[in-house]
């Protein structure tokens, strides 16, 4: 998502920056679940490039194989909702006095880019990033059942059906530590990102 926000801040007003941004769009409007869908439709009924359902036979190779389906369902409306996010705070960023004064220096634009403009915009994508660890986890549970994969969301689901409330408590816990995780690395990052923070 990073990645596709800096190709479009780098091509402003482009038909390919308008073209990122749609797909952006479009990508970032998909729920999970008819990701999920699509991408069993396309990628494992007409083209039987990955399997629909399961974890594989045990092999690391396979297992990544069975992976790659819900990864990619699972990431798809993040990825979209942070390329824009990445996009907006690049060209913001661009705009600023610094990055006209590095310009007239001479210095390269993709050394502006990267070294320059991404540091300080990143900063608020990495905020949003650990606050998007819900995200994923809600959107866990729709995958792992279209997938029909065992894991953390559907185990809390199965057990709450199943009345069993111990089990839910502790799965609740432990997705609650796994967000309280995320976002304490992504604070840590922040303030690599943002000395001020150390200071304080």
């Amino acid at each position: 998502g990073i990645s596709i926000g800096l190709l479009a801040a780098n091509y402003n007003n482009s038909y390919f920056e308008k073209f990122l941004t749609m797909l952006s769009f479009i990508t970032a409007s998909t729920p999970t679940y008819i990701a999920g869908v699509l991408l069993i439709v396309v990628f494992s009924v007409n083209f039987n490039l990955l399997p629909s359902i399961g974890i594989g036979d045990g092999g690391l190779l396979d297992s990544i194989h069975h992976l790659i389906g819900p990864a990619l369902a699972l990431s798809v409306g993040w990825t979209g909702y942070i390329a824009r996010l990445t996009r907006s705070s690049m060209l913001e960023t661009l705009d600023q006095e610094f990055i006209q004064t590095e310009k007239s220096f001479g210095i390269p634009r993709y050394y502006i880019l990267y070294k320059y403009a991404l540091k300080k915009a990143i900063k608020p994508i990495i905020a949003v990033i650990g606050l998007g660890i819900g995200r994923l986890l809600g959107g866990a549970v729709f995958v792992e059942v279209i997938f029909n994969r065992p894991g953390l969301g559907r185990l809390i689901v199965d057990s709450v059906n199943e009345r069993d409330l111990p089990l839910v408590r502790g799965g609740v816990l432990v997705a609650a530590l796994l967000f309280v995780v995320a976002n304490l690395i992504a604070d840590i990052s922040y303030a690599y990102f943002d000395p001020r923070i150390k200071q304080k």
